[in-house]
């Protein structure tokens, strides 16, 4: 089975009158989720009484079983990780699923514990993910589970909380005599549209949960800010996406502010960016200084700025933000006019287009008006 990696995070919530946390707490601490030895042993029991119903079920309804796959790896797909890996010296193969764990078993670093977890991370993000599916949708072949190296894989020990575990117990129910199902309930097209329906909103449940962590990361760090180690995900040609292990946090990072020529040179086939002495490659690991800034309407958003390396200052403005006799300041939240136009207001006849508003009072103006403005 593959061993894939994860970023969720836990939450330390400050603790009410009563004892317990309430629903205005704010995180105190944060961490990533961990798992013990007794988690996984029922982990390991749960997987088992999964492929057991999902061996029963397939049996005694071929075209009509609720199964879960995982797709294999496909080779082409971490084509940038095996680059980044082959750069410092770890040999790389995700020909097969076999393969792909003998590979990220492998890749470890002497004095970096969290590089084998990155990677891992990495390699996660490289797989599609696990989706439901009608039994008879597929041949048999294809419906193995990759990642846990399973031939045939479905959702049961969790009934209170997936709908999916409903329908397999149903189905089980009825395959070993327990209580008859509605006929109409297992219809090929209502499976068809059940699944999808399911696949969807799990996707949907996920990207909540990322919101909703995203959501206390930003309420941690506000008023705080941390310096800690962080390794380099992906590079683009205007800025690079980083993860902090300690605290499981993903995010691009912007290299050159909106406006701005960049000092960088992008080489695509070595995921490099490269500017001078200072080299930005994926799997580097870098030092980043993480806080809240506060981005249009006021509104806080986590900030992450790269400190080592130390990154080329000699970005300058593009010629067109000169344009019309306006001085403007780059800034990450878009230009925005710092000092009164040259020339005479044709309305007013004063020098300066007439009256200026401050930043603040500027920013308290609906954004309609201040884009119809500019």
């Amino acid at each position: 089975a593959l061993t894939l990696a994860s970023s969720e995070v836990k939450f330390e919530l400050e603790i009410g009158a009563d004892g317990k946390p309430d629903p205005k707490s704010l995180p105190i601490a944060m961490a990533l989720s961990t798992s013990d030895a007794a988690h996984s042993l029922i982990e390991e029991f749960m997987v088992l009484a999964n492929c057991l119903v999902a061996s029963r079920t397939a049996v005694a309804f071929p075209d009509q079983a609720v199964l879960r796959l995982h797709p294999p790896p496909q080779h082409d797909d971490f084509a940038a990780l095996e680059r980044a890996l082959s750069r410092q010296g770890i040999a790389f193969d995700a020909r097969t699923s076999a393969d792909l764990a003998r590979s990220l078993a492998a890749a470890g670093k002497p004095g970096d514990p969290d590089f084998n977890h990155v990677v891992r991370l990495m390699a996660t993000r490289c797989i599609a993910p696990a989706r439901y599916f009608r039994s008879g949708a597929l041949p048999p072949e294809e419906w193995s589970h990759c990642g846990l190296a399973e031939p045939v894989y479905t959702h049961f020990t969790s009934p209170i909380r997936r709908y999916a575990d409903q329908l397999v117990h149903r189905l089980l129910a009825q395959a070993i005599g327990w209580e008859r199902t509605r006929p109409e309930d297992f219809t090929a097209e209502h499976l068809e549209a059940v699944t999808a329906h399911m696949n969807e909103r799990h996707q949907m449940a996920q990207a909540a949960e990322r919101a909703s962590s995203e959501l206390y990361t930003m309420l941690f760090f506000r008023g705080r800010k941390v310096t800690k180690d962080a390794y380099i995900l992906r590079v683009q040609q205007h800025g690079v996406t980083v993860l902090v292990p300690e605290y499981g946090i993903e995010v691009y990072t912007h290299l050159v502010p909106p406006g701005a020529d960049s000092p960088f040179e992008f080489h695509p086939s070595r995921d490099e960016l490269a500017a001078g002495g200072c080299v930005l490659r994926m799997l580097d690991r870098i030092r980043v200084q993480i806080g809240v800034e506060f981005g249009p309407l006021l509104k806080p958003r986590l900030a992450i700025e790269i400190v080592e390396p130390r990154l080329p200052t000699t970005a300058k403005l593009k010629p067109d933000d000169h344009k019309d006799g306006l001085s403007r300041r780059v800034s990450p939240f878009g230009s925005r006019k710092t000092m009164r136009q040259r020339g005479t207001d044709e309305r007013t006849g004063r020098r300066g287009g007439g009256k200026r508003l401050s930043v603040k009072a500027e920013r308290r103006r609906p954004v309609e008006f201040r884009q119809a403005r500019r």
